[in-house]
């Protein structure tokens, strides 16, 4: 992304949130989990970041990027921003990278955050954006034991 902010990740590890401003699932106890993910800029109330745990050293990150005075993200760019983080990788090494949505175009670009209707699979989870407003994202997280 063209945005030139942190990550939630690096906004996490460097403790700018509020504790209310985080979900983590890290023992799932149901097959799938719906909540909204807030626009990360703004500071206003709102989950900003929902990290999926998958070990002592792995998560999947996910955030909501919107455009903004701060961002240069293009319209076809806002969306959830998904991502892989392996905390055994140094920063600039490729600890975060990019989860794609399902069946991406064949051939061209597309954008990297997923939008109303799309879906990502990684691991076990399946993630599915079911709205979109300017807030934010409606997220539903699924497992498979």
């Amino acid at each position: 992304s063209r945005a030139p902010e942190f990550l939630a990740w690096e906004r996490f590890v460097l403790d700018w949130f509020k504790e209310d401003q985080v979900a983590c699932l890290s023992t799932p106890t149901e097959d799938t989990y719906t909540l909204k993910i807030s626009d990360l800029a703004p500071n206003k109330p709102g989950i900003k970041m929902l990290t999926i745990k998958l070990n002592d050293k792995e998560s999947i990150v996910l955030e909501s990027r919107k455009i903004s005075r701060d961002s240069q993200i293009s319209p076809d760019e806002e969306g959830i921003f998904a991502y892989h983080v392996d905390a055994e990788i140094l920063t600039n090494l490729g600890t975060a990278k990019v989860i794609y949505k399902d069946n991406p175009p064949a051939s061209g670009w597309y954008p990297s955050t997923l939008a109303k209707g799309d879906k990502a699979t990684f691991r076990n989870y399946t993630i599915e954006i079911l709205d979109s407003d300017s807030t934010g994202e409606i997220v539903r997280i699924s497992t498979k034991k």
